[in-house]
């Protein structure tokens, strides 16, 4: 071929590549060459090259295909319009691009040229086109805009097969019903979602040439008709299904199903980019509107534990973000019911900690994995359950044993305390279970201790249950006094147990939740060193003690939750020495520092000698007092017959004494000496005689004297006595009096002393609770000088937050109090409005 421009004959060259370009469009063989060379030869002719009648001719031969095509479609429908739309349309796009290459001399010059110029005369490079015809996205546009072939010929169908007439309505109809066919199941997906698919694809390319918005045409013609297909269709699905009486859970099942299917069908049929208009309309239609009657059977589901059930709805329901409902729906249940549980408790257990925690733990641990598994462990469910188990935790619910807030006390004040303190009260004293060693005899039942791993996991179940008190303070209260028996006692069962629990109530609560108990064990850490100092102290100066060993723990009388005020008791010369020598050591060592000796903490070991056996008695003070007061009745009666011979045994039944006068030689107060008294006669280290008899036949069994001692009863050394161990442990029900502990008491009449001790705690707490919202009250008017009452109680809410829930009534009480006490006035005119006086 001769590259130099030439005379041509327009028309033959014309109808030689006309009758090509025809056999291209319909696929038919053709040689390629010749049809390139038309185009060149046409592009560069001479005189004048004919690339502007080319492309006219060119754009009307497409234009007579595609009328010829749209023809040929008007007598089909349904099906057979679908895929002779297909096919047709297949094969135009095909020869198209075929045509794009043939002419692509004329793209590349002559096109080119006008495209450019277009753009310099401000026109833009980018054309829309719309059914009417080309436009340009630029003010100005030309009537007919110039492109390259390939898009031409794509216009050209936009504008012939597309646009015009009812070809495309009839297209998008035949193909929403063949949709509902394949929804329907009367064809098979696979083989029949061909023809929709090239629907879909013919209009996005064709809505390709508009690239400012590429999917306009795709969305207007098909999308939109096919969603609101898929909206009617699913409204009359859901009302049919409703309407048919089938339960909420078929529902359930069966909206799941058909969400699943239209999904696989739409990501047959259409663009990804429909993905989410259809989704959005299915949620609305199938799960929005019927949101109502989805949670109407929630509640009952959560009694079931139904947890497929749950974990369908929760799809759904998360679907639309629609999620909160169902979580309200768990914190009413959760809360509802473990009040229910709680209440269901017979009424030994009521007021058992272990019991009582343990419902709570069961209730906590079955919801809490009925959230993992039908709700993810979403933490929108997770706060729900949160929440419930908090409204469960502190919510006042009837029992049949009071807290103390039946009698006077604190509730004849109006307290605020008792109506929920329950909860805190009983998870201190389970921390106390949990923490403090087992007797032998609980330990047998129990199958021995607990292992390291057990203890920790019940401790972090406990603290989890601790972040849902409102009344913290509450039980910090029974804590501290818990704690002090636990470290008195040397009972606690590990000290890193201790720390643990200490340092996550300090995560929980704050620093200041946990200071003075931090303070308790620096005291009993620090017990130590002042012992061995004391011990070096003696030495130097050469101090003997009357007893073989002697130790003193000095605690901080505002870290610990002691009575400090000396009671009445009469010290043992043998202990007169040993207080003696260490009060002189202390004073040496911190000047100004005053020691108060709690006796009825201490305890001692001493040594039987009147017995077959030696035996080592573990004993409190006032045990030991009584113990020594019939040493003290020996000597004077060896002093009053020293010129007769007795054997040990003799002397040991001579040493009879009175209730009366032991009490005066021991000085105790009545009660303290009573219960000093009966546990070594429950022992069976004393004998009790009443004072009318003087045989050994008449005396009184042990345990049975409790409440008959008057004050001259004879009690007497049990020189019979007997025991299979050595050592033996009497001081516990002595110890558990001395720290006003909440534990079960071991002596006669403990419950009624428990109650009275709960009321006197939960007394305190309210008393505390009052000056801290005072004080609080001071400083914020302090700062504010002036503010109202609604925005007082917002302060203080926030203020008293971490330690307890604040009520509106005591917030009164103690804002008039400090109207009485001149802190506050009101303003003038304004009864709500208060004004600080400094």
């Amino acid at each position: 071929m001769s590259l130099s421009p030439q005379r041509v004959d327009v028309d033959k060259l014309w109808g030689e590549l006309a009758h090509g370009a025809h056999r291209v469009l319909t696929l038919t063989a053709a040689k390629g060459m010749p049809l390139i060379e038309n185009v060149y030869k046409l592009c560069t002719a001479q005189p004048q090259p004919h690339a502007d009648e080319l492309y006219a001719r060119l754009r009307r031969l497409l234009e007579a295909r595609v009328d010829a095509l749209a023809k040929e479609l008007e007598a089909s429908s349904g099906e057979a319009l679908l895929l002779g739309y297909q096919q047709r349309w297949h094969t135009y796009s095909l020869g198209a691009d075929y045509l794009h290459h043939i002419f692509r001399y004329l793209n590349q010059h002559w096109i080119k040229k006008k495209m450019d110029e277009q753009s310099g005369r401000g026109f833009g490079t980018t054309q829309v086109y719309t059914p009417s015809g080309p436009v340009s996205n630029q003010v100005g546009a030309m009537p007919s805009a110039v492109c390259e072939v390939g898009p031409l010929a794509l216009v050209v169908w936009r504008e012939h097969m597309i646009a015009c007439g009812q070809t495309s309505q009839r297209l998008v109809a035949a193909a929403l019903e063949h949709v509902q066919r394949m929804r329907d199941g009367l064809l098979a997906i696979e083989a029949a979602a061909a023809p929709v698919q090239a629907l879909g694809q013919c209009l996005i390319k064709l809505g390709s040439l508009h690239r400012a918005a590429p999917l306009d045409l795709y969305r207007k013609l098909l999308e939109a008709p096919y969603v609101s297909a898929v909206r009617g269709h699913y409204s009359r699905c859901a009302e049919q299904w409703l309407e048919a009486g089938q339960p909420v859970a078929a529902y359930v099942r069966l909206v799941e199903q058909r969400l699943q299917a239209e999904h696989s069908l739409q990501l047959r049929l259409l663009d990804a980019s429909s993905a989410e208009p259809v989704r959005a309309e299915l949620d609305q239609v199938l799960i929005a509107q019927r949101e109502t009657q989805l949670l109407s059977e929630a509640d009952d589901w959560l009694a079931h534990d139904l947890v497929d059930e749950l974990h369908r709805l929760h799809g759904l329901l998360h679907r639309i973000g629609r999620l909160q409902p169902l979580a309200d729906a768990l914190q009413t249940h959760v809360a509802r019911h473990g009040v229910r549980c709680l209440e269901r408790l017979p009424p030994s257990d009521q007021r058992d900690p272990r019991r009582y925690v343990d419902t709570l733990l069961s209730v906590s641990e079955r919801f809490s994995s009925l959230v993992d598994q039908a709700f993810g462990g979403q933490p929108v469910f997770r706060a729900a359950l949160e929440r419930g188990l908090r409204q469960m935790l502190n919510e006042p619910h009837p029992t049949t044993t009071p807290t103390g807030s039946g009698g006077g006390g604190a509730a004849a004040g109006g307290s605020l305390v008792v109506s929920a303190s329950k909860s805190a009260e009983l998870l201190a004293k389970y921390s106390d279970l949990l923490l403090k060693k087992p007797a032998a005899s609980s330990r047998a039942a129990s199958g021995g201790l607990e292992s390291a791993a057990e203890l920790e996991a019940k401790l972090a179940q406990l603290v989890q249950l601790f972040k849902y008190l409102d009344d913290k303070d509450v039980f910090q209260k029974f804590y501290t006094k818990l704690l002090a028996r636990r470290l008195i006692q040397e009972t606690s069962v590990s000290d890193d147990a201790e720390r643990t629990v200490l340092s996550s109530l300090r995560v929980q609560a704050g620093y200041e939740f946990v200071a003075k108990l931090q303070r308790m064990f620096t005291d009993v850490q620090l017990a130590t060193e002042i012992n061995d100092k004391f011990f070096d102290w003696r030495a130097q100066r050469a101090i003997r003690l009357p007893v073989e060993q002697f130790s003193v723990s000095v605690l901080t009388a505002g870290s610990w939750p002691l009575q400090t005020q000396p009671a009445a008791f009469q010290v043992p010369p043998e202990l007169e020495v040993c207080l003696s020598a260490f009060s002189a050591y202390y004073a040496s060592e911190h000047q100004g520092r005053r020691l108060s000796w709690l006796h009825a903490l201490g305890k001692a070991e001493l040594r039987t000698c009147y017995l077959a056996k030696r035996y080592e008695l573990l004993v409190s003070n006032y045990q030991l007092a009584v113990l020594l007061a019939f040493n003290q009745h020996h000597r004077l009666h060896h002093q009053q017959h020293q010129q007769q011979a007795q054997t040990t045994a003799e002397a040991a039944e001579a040493a009879t004494v009175t209730f009366e006068w032991l009490q005066g030689a021991a000085g105790l107060a009545e009660p303290d000496l009573r219960r000093a008294v009966v546990s070594l006669l429950d022992a069976k280290l004393l004998l009790c005689s009443p004072p009318a008899a003087s045989s050994a036949a008449e005396q009184m069994p042990p345990g049975s004297s409790s409440m008959m001692l008057t004050p001259m009863h004879a009690l007497s050394l049990n020189t019979a006595f007997t025991s299979k161990r050595l050592k033996l442990k009497l001081l516990g029900a002595m110890q558990k009096e001395g720290t006003g502990g909440g534990g079960a008491a071991g002596e006669e009449g403990g419950g009624g002393e428990q109650q009275r001790e709960t009321r006197e705690t939960l007394r305190a707490v309210d008393d505390e609770r009052k000056l801290f919202v005072q004080a609080a009250i001071v400083r914020i008017m302090k700062t504010r000088k002036q503010l109202s009452h609604a925005a007082l109680v917002h302060e203080l809410i926030e203020h008293a937050r971490n330690r307890f829930q604040l009520h509106v009534p005591l917030v009164k009480r103690c804002i008039e109090t400090l109207i009485e006490k001149e802190y506050l006035r009101r303003v003038e005119g304004e009864s709500d409005r208060y004004v600080y006086l400094a």
